[in-house]
């Protein structure tokens, strides 16, 4: 944790997130306007914050997010938005990209609190010194009002050597 940057550890409710061994296998997603991971812009490459597809330790998983922002009347972007550690255009939005690890790995696993920007945002404020100190814990409106979100932390993955994305959902279908 004492090499992660800034913004990352303030992403996680009070700055703390466990170690995790995630195996070869597992299947995580992240939410994003793009339909598939990139390498060029601003905003390329592959993600580093990712939350588990089934449920892992205190997160129920994709499909039960699903079916919280259904039973709580909200569109699952709404909520997948809600339940991230950054939001706004990139990353957040329309798609939840689906991903296999090729390889087993450490993260970072914890509650998110939301920053209250984009990741861009947070990177670019915290290069400068003014990222300030982030928004409340996570919490989603509807049923969902008390659902914390989790996340992993897990950074320098490479598409294809690391981690191969298998399918993506569209969030404003669910």
């Amino acid at each position: 944790m004492s090499d992660m940057p800034s913004y990352v550890k303030r992403s996680f409710k009070n700055g703390h997130a466990k170690r995790v061994h995630l195996k070869a296998g597992m299947m995580l997603f992240t939410v994003s306007n793009r339909g598939n991971f990139t390498n060029s812009g601003a905003f390329g490459g592959v993600p580093t914050f990712w939350s588990p597809y089934k449920k892992f330790k205190h997160d129920p998983g994709f499909q039960a997010r699903v079916e919280m922002a259904k039973a709580g009347g909200m569109k699952a972007e709404e909520l997948f938005t809600e339940l991230s550690a950054f939001y706004g255009k990139h990353p957040g939005g329309r798609y939840a990209i689906v991903g296999k690890l090729k390889r087993s790995c450490y993260a970072f696993f914890g509650p998110i609190r939301r920053q209250g920007k984009s990741a861009a945002q947070v990177a670019a404020a915290t290069a400068s010194g003014s990222a300030g100190t982030g928004g409340g814990a996570a919490a989603a409106p509807g049923s969902a009002k008390n659902f914390v979100g989790y996340q992993f932390y897990i950074p320098n993955l490479e598409e294809g050597t690391n981690i191969q994305r298998v399918r993506k959902h569209d969030l404003l279908s669910l």
